[in-house]
């Protein structure tokens, strides 16, 4: 779990803190502090082990850190939360949530580069989708 407090360069960082900003504050005041809390380290400890899991198939030896399955597992809940919210990319261009969010699927699926935790953040995903789910249940969703 102390993974989530590490990162490999500045950039990584940067990336985490600032979606963690703007996506974190609002969600923070929807689920109150003690469910936002559990959410992001509940996935980003789950997202830090599929990773482990994956890799530690391959190679003996698997490191593993940041933020990114906790971002992103706040990332897929505002996107069932509020599928029609305008985000804007680059500080320029208006997209909704749910676009944004297949954007994010597709690159993690389609363009792997070597050395990120691809499974660990399609896990944090999915750890976002299941607590919303838990929390609101199907009826909640405002597609």
């Amino acid at each position: 779990p102390l993974s989530i407090f590490m990162h490999g360069d500045g950039f990584h960082l940067l990336f985490n803190m600032f979606t963690l900003f703007f996506f974190g504050r609002q969600l923070e005041y929807t689920l109150g502090v003690s469910r936002y809390l559990a959410l992001y380290f509940l996935s980003g400890t789950v997202a830090s082990a599929t990773q482990v899991g994956y890799c530690g198939r391959q190679q003996a030896m698997t490191q593993v850190i940041g933020a990114s399955g906790g971002v992103y597992s706040l990332i897929s809940f505002t996107t069932l939360l509020m599928p029609h919210q305008i985000v804007y990319l680059y500080a320029v261009v208006p997209c909704p949530m749910w676009l944004v969010m297949c954007g994010i699927v597709v690159a993690d699926v389609y363009l792997m580069r070597p050395g990120e935790a691809h499974q660990g953040h399609l896990a944090g995903l999915g750890c976002g989708m299941l607590y919303y789910f838990w929390l609101f249940g199907r009826s909640g969703l405002r597609f």
